[in-house]
């Protein structure tokens, strides 16, 4: 443990001292060149859940922004990059309440990899690469880096499919940019050790400038355990796709997303469990400082294969949110999201008594420097 603190002491060092032999330049890059970059994010916030929780943890099929009336740090990354040539590689470090919620099952000594991969050009005249290592998942809309968001919060579409995988993946995009193939080999769903090979795609169109298709899929054997199984983790074949689309044209933004995974059982492959979840975004932008953005999504989950429902054995969510954004500076971004959550089982608590609704409000401070 004292040598993991040592590394990151060091590491810290050199980022400040990296800073300060690049503090003339006025960019939002840190770096004098584009073969090495520094990029920083910091995500903080305050939420106020008025179900009071006592532990003041929200509902435990949530990742970001989990704790309630407390200012805290959902993410913090510091990430290096280098591209130079036919090679490139990528190489982050984390911490906040999303590390310790979402990587819970991970090794202690990976939990605060935010990213960690190399990559290969194959061919000199052709965007064709071969990544390998930690990087963010091909599937859904939603980042962990929620200044690249629409909304403070994420959806439960993205809470419950993976941030992150350790894979291979290999990717082309076609010269005029309008195409991009991808796939990929993977060790399991969200798992850097101790899953299972899994196969996966990614194939997004840009048609022009306002629009933006993308198909993702996931194939892979999974661990589930819920109310069914007595809580015992038992193995079963998964397959997940997700589509959604983006339109963008002056003020106005729409996305709308469909996730539909369907798991069966090794020993019983009559025995099949499908879930599915949609939602839909609209976002105006009055001017370059302000923006209105609303999402709604509903989440149905039968047998609680991929949202675990503590007391019952199936999972349906309604949720509305409203956020408002005020871009402060180009690296500063102050935001204020309302949430109401609405269950078809009474999975929530008020006063000590079950529920069927969650209401949440919460406001986060965000400073970017560099690309993410």
């Amino acid at each position: 443990m004292k040598n993991i603190f040592l590394k990151l002491t060091l590491i810290k060092i050199t980022l400040c001292f990296v800073y300060q032999l690049n503090a003339q330049d006025e960019s939002m890059y840190l770096n004098r060149d584009s073969t090495l970059q520094i990029s920083v994010y910091l995500e903080t916030y305050f939420g106020y859940d008025f179900q009071e929780p006592v532990n003041k943890q929200r509902p435990d099929f949530l990742f970001n922004h989990v704790r309630h009336k407390e200012i805290n740090l959902n993410i913090g990354v510091m990430k290096l990059g280098y591209k130079k040539d036919r090679i490139r590689a990528n190489f982050g470090l984390m911490a906040g309440n999303y590390v310790s919620q979402n990587l819970v099952d991970e090794p202690p000594a990976l939990r605060q990899i935010y990213e960690a991969n190399i990559g290969v050009r194959l061919a000199a005249k052709q965007d064709l690469w071969l990544d390998v290592g930690v990087m963010e998942s091909n599937l859904g809309f939603e980042s962990v880096i929620g200044a690249n968001c629409w909304m403070m919060t994420r959806s439960i579409l993205a809470e419950s499919s993976p941030y992150y995988l350790s894979a291979a993946k290999l990717n082309y995009q076609t010269r005029n940019e309008k195409w991009l193939f991808a796939f990929l080999f993977s060790n399991g769903w969200q798992r850097m050790v101790n899953g299972y090979p899994s196969l996966g795609h990614q194939v997004k169109w840009h048609p022009n400038k306002r629009w933006t298709i993308n198909s993702s899929s996931f194939i892979g054997k999974v661990n589930i355990s819920n109310n069914q199984t007595g809580f015992i983790p038992t193995v079963q074949q998964r397959y997940f796709h997700n589509f959604f689309f983006k339109y963008e044209a002056g003020r106005i933004g729409v996305i709308a997303s469909l996730d539909a995974g369907l798991d069966h059982s090794e020993n019983n492959t009559d025995k099949f469990s499908i879930w599915m979840g949609s939602a839909l975004l609209l976002r105006y932008r009055f001017n370059t400082k302000f923006a209105l953005a609303a999402r709604g999504t509903l989440y149905s989950d039968n047998n609680s294969h991929n949202v675990v429902s503590k007391d019952f054995n199936d999972f349906m969510n309604f949720g509305f949110s409203l956020n408002l954004d005020h871009q402060i500076t180009n690296n500063v971004l102050w935001r204020v999201e309302g949430k109401r959550f609405e269950s078809r089982n009474p999975i929530y608590l008020y006063k000590g008594n079950p529920a069927h609704f969650n209401y949440y409000i919460g406001t986060a401070l965000t400073f970017r420097i560099g690309e993410f």
